[in-house]
């Protein structure tokens, strides 16, 4: 995308057409889709039938010939129809083969009997018989019709209808048909099992886990995680999971869990797709010897009682075909607040550039605003505080897949004044307000890569750029202005207070040159800093951020000083370190780590820099060009109307809460005089130190054991305190 593209031609950039709609997918020659968002045809493994040509004598209406093999053989209306009988339809396959089954399904709903005989030939001419059944009883079901006989090799088969219970005027009806070398019967059992939120399972290999039912525990105003999977022989259409409470509790309980089919994207080997994606489609389609993991969210409500609590989870498919799984749940008599309404700083860097591009709206439209609020309500639910604001043309230098633009205009006018057009700035607040993001409003930036600054010059009618660096007296007298009309904007709109200049990995010696023109003219505005390095001359920063493998040299003192002035001391990860992270390939617990590292330094919360810029299509590719899978973002695009999650930030979301616990733990054993308690919060403390950035090549496998004793640890104290 070229850098200097216009607001409207911004917003009318196209993806390929084939991306066009909410949810798509791409196949492969491969055995299951290596990267998916939905499926809709599910062939079974060795069918002759795929990819024949295929006739017939006649067709009713639109119910054309090429729906019996079409792979879908689930609904009883997707069938070729033909006039009145006797009818035929014929099957050419691309060269002859030995051909020793069939099964065929035909319209089933009403229960009507066919009779009919199959024959084949190698010529198209000379035809013999496959199987007879002119004289059959049988009435048509879901499970179809399986015929077996001495394998001949054939080139053309073909159906003739001879009769229809409901009358020879109704004609005939196949809504699919599959041909076997040797029809092994599969076994349509779906087969399912609870598993480990420390793996990642591929779709190909059946899991070890034989677990039908989990325990679980959780505080109020929590969401507890557990995760499933799902596995067949045949293929398994039309599956959807059902929640059915225990008899002895309310109804409404069944509100308190959600599930989701947790579908893959295609990670950093573009051989390799990773179970991400927290789909929310009802139902789904399995493809035969596939497995499918589903995750399961149970939101604790404030209000609800401690003590156990059961569901069925029920696994329904077409066929009848079911599998159920039981969760049980024990709620502490413990409760957190909820991640929007606690004081976690949560910092995901926004880009309304791509939900515009992706989307196909025009940027800055009520339709883009409108999908943006989704978008940012999800996050201001998973404990956002930030507002992310460009206030200049690629403060980053273009780093994003969507290129991020100036929320304020900046017009030189012929007689050399300024002004300044805040409309857009005003309303992208307040909508991030209304979404409940509302804390802070930080502007980047007033230090870009590369000391470039976009302007409209009236004079010329032209976009120009300033070239200056910061603390030279071109670069002061550049922003005055602005910085003098800002300041009296934010006074206006009462947002002064929570808005902040922001800077991103600028080196030491250019904030050195800032700092002091900041402090003297506008010390009114906040500064905020995510930072590569640590220096006391950040030390009075209203929001500094280290990166994590520098966060160690941010010493507890500061932490603790800073946390009495009320200043924000959080840390990141980006597309480094390798480990510990949050990106599509990385062990997902070490997405729950994150919250712990915050929790162990005292630290107000956590940042990364990308909350949503996309790649052309993350749900099915999470490559970026030049970073990890899944670095630029943490939801996918929207589907039925609702953000898509992500499996690792569910995860993420688990590790702030824990986060929350563990201060509510600290607060509440401070209070308590008894030495087990003191004990166990001590314990707590010791597992706690153990959460600590390493090389890479000494934390492998560590972030699960490092999560299972902190989790552990605060178990025994809540435990303890809740007596």
């Amino acid at each position: 995308m070229k850098k200097f593209l216009t607001y409207t031609m911004l917003a009318s950039a196209l993806v390929p057409s084939f991306l066009a709609t909410e949810s798509y997918a791409f196949q492969t020659k491969t055995k299951h889709p290596l990267i998916e968002a939905f499926q809709e045809t599910s062939y079974s493994e060795g069918n002759l039938f795929k990819g024949a040509k295929v006739s017939a004598t006649s067709t009713w209406k639109n119910k054309k010939v090429h729906m019996i093999n079409d792979g879908k053989n689930t609904k009883a209306n997707n069938h070729w129809a033909s006039l009145t009988l006797p009818a035929a339809a014929t099957l050419q396959l691309k060269n002859a083969k030995e051909l020793g089954a069939i099964k065929m399904w035909t319209f089933w709903e009403d229960g009507r009997v066919y009779q009919f005989k199959i024959e084949g030939s190698v010529d198209g001419k000379n035809w013999f018989t496959l199987t007879d059944q002119t004289k059959n009883t049988k009435k048509s079901t879901k499970k179809g019709f399986v015929f077996e006989f001495a394998p001949k090799k054939v080139k053309y088969v073909k159906v003739t209808f001879t009769n229809n219970s409901k009358g020879n005027n109704s004609g005939g009806h196949i809504v699919e048909i599959e041909g076997y070398e040797k029809y092994e019967k599969i076994n349509d059992e779906l087969k399912g099992s609870f598993i480990s939120l420390e793996k990642r399972y591929h779709r190909d290999i059946i899991p070890a886990e034989r677990q039908n039912s989990i325990e679980l525990s959780g505080w109020k105003n929590e969401h507890v995680f557990a995760k499933f999977a799902l596995w067949n022989d045949a293929a398994t259409n039309q599956l959807k999971i059902e929640v059915e409470p225990a008899k002895s509790q309310k109804e409404s309980t069944i509100k308190w869990i959600n599930t989701h089919f947790i579908t893959y994207t295609r990670g950093e080997n573009s051989n390799k797709s990773h179970a991400d994606v927290l789909s929310n489609a009802k139902e789904f389609n399995m493809v035969a010897s596939s497995v499918r993991p589903v995750w399961v969210d149970v939101k604790v409500p404030r209000d609800a009682k401690a003590g156990k609590y059961s569901w069925k989870l029920i696994a329904k498919a077409a066929g009848g075909i079911k599998k159920e799984l039981t969760v049980n749940l024990t709620v502490k008599d413990m409760d957190i607040p909820s991640l929007k309404e606690s004081n976690f700083h949560l910092d995901l860097w926004q880009n309304p550039f791509a939900v515009a591009r992706l989307h196909r709206v025009e940027l800055w439209s009520d339709m883009h605003f409108d999908l943006m609020k989704k978008y940012y309500t999800f996050l201001g639910d998973l404990g956002q505080k930030v507002t992310t604001i460009s206030l200049i043309d690629e403060p980053w230098r273009g780093q994003t897949y969507d290129s991020f633009y100036e929320m304020i205009k900046w017009t030189k006018k012929k007689d050399g004044s300024w002004e300044y057009d805040f409309t857009i700035f005003d309303r992208y607040v307040a909508m991030a307000e209304e979404a409940g993001i509302g804390n802070q409003i930080n502007c980047y930036t007033m230090v870009p890569w590369g000391n470039k600054f976009a302007y409209y010059d009236e004079a010329s009618g032209e976009k120009k750029y300033l070239h200056a660096e910061a603390g030279t007296e071109k670069y002061k007298q550049h922003w005055r202005p602005f910085l003098t009309a800002f300041v009296d904007h934010l006074k206006t709109t009462k947002r002064l207070y929570k808005t902040a200049i922001a800077m991103d990995e600028r080196p030491q010696h250019i904030m050195d040159k800032l700092i002091p023109f900041m402090a003297k003219e506008y010390p009114e505005l906040k500064i905020a800093s995510a930072i590569n390095y640590y220096s006391d001359k950040i030390e009075d920063f209203y929001d500094i951020c280290p990166i994590v493998y520098h966060a160690e040299s941010v010493t507890d003192e500061v932490i603790a000083k800073r946390n009495a002035r009320g200043l924000v001391t959080t840390f990141y990860v980006c597309v480094g370190p390798r480990r510990p992270n949050t990106f599509v390939t990385s062990p997902p617990m070490e997405s729950v780590w994150q919250g712990m590292y915050a929790a162990r330094r005292h630290m107000t919360g956590f940042l990364r820099w990308a909350y949503n810029s996309w790649p052309i299509a993350p749900e099915i590719d999470s490559m970026h060009t030049s970073y990890p899978s899944g670095d630029c973002f943490m939801v996918y695009p929207l589907e039925n109307g609702k953000v898509r999650s992500a499996m690792r930030t569910e995860l993420m979301r688990d590790g702030f809460e824990d986060y929350l616990k563990i201060a509510e733990l600290r607060r509440l054993a401070a209070k308590c005089n008894n030495p087990k308690v003191k004990t166990a919060a001590q314990e707590l403390e010791d597992a706690l130190e153990k959460i600590k950035p390493a090389p890479i090549q000494k934390f492998k496998e560590k972030a699960k054991d490092q999560v299972a004793l902190v989790r552990e640890k605060i178990a025994k104290l809540s435990d303890l305190i809740a007596k």
